[in-house]
């Protein structure tokens, strides 16, 4: 496995009264989903609440393609997308099972399922699988660096793994005292959502 610096720092992102869960960086802010709630929420790297778009029955994780949020929806096998500038759904893509993750690094859309092992490139469009990487576990928050994807596990919460999609193997896997419900990159480090806590925790992985 490659060598990574990898280092969980104090700088963390607190969350109150409301349920984090999915993680999606747009470019200068963070959108995740708060189920309790029901409804996608913005917020500045203080937790200050930027703003917030009522969406029922999503479910875990996020991501951002530029404008739109994609939302995956477990309880249908569904991907919603948000319109964060209308302020409501306007489109989904169905899924062949329940999705637990999702990423994308700009060209290839990436995934995880609830019911099988690995990490699914699948069709943006179509919502089809086009390959299916091995892991070792059920896949959940996945996050796109650039060069790696990083991505928590449904099996063991308590874990970070980083898969190599070009060799298309496990490149390092990382111990953590919470559970992961969510994982993006914001250009610099990884930010983790703390399943334990309502509070986002910045890892330093150069």
């Amino acid at each position: 496995m490659a060598a990574t610096d990898f280092a969980i720092t104090d700088k963390t992102i607190r969350v109150t009264q409301l349920s984090v869960a999915g993680l999606a960086f747009d470019g200068s802010a963070l959108w995740f989903y708060s189920a309790d709630e029901q409804k996608h929420v913005r917020i500045d790297f203080d937790g200050k609440i930027l703003q917030e778009i009522e969406t029922k029955n999503c479910g875990c994780d996020t991501e951002f393609d530029g404008k739109l949020i994609w939302q995956a929806r477990p309880k249908d096998n569904k991907i919603v997308k948000v319109d964060p500038e209308q302020g409501q759904m306007v489109d989904y893509i169905d899924l062949p099972d329940t999705p637990s993750g999702l990423a994308t690094d700009g060209y290839n859309w990436y995934r995880g399922s609830h019911s099988r092992k690995g990490i699914i490139r699948f069709d943006p469009e179509s919502g089809a699988d086009l390959e299916v990487f091995e892991t070792p576990q059920t896949t959940s928050g996945i996050a796109d660096d650039g060069q790696y994807l990083w991505h928590g596990a449904n099996d063991d919460g308590h874990k970070l793994f980083k898969f190599d999609p070009e060799l298309k193997e496990l490149a390092g896997e990382f111990d953590l005292p919470f559970r992961v419900h969510g994982v993006t990159y914001d250009g610099s480090d990884l930010l983790v959502v703390n399943g334990d806590a309502n509070e986002i925790v910045r890892i330093a992985i150069d």
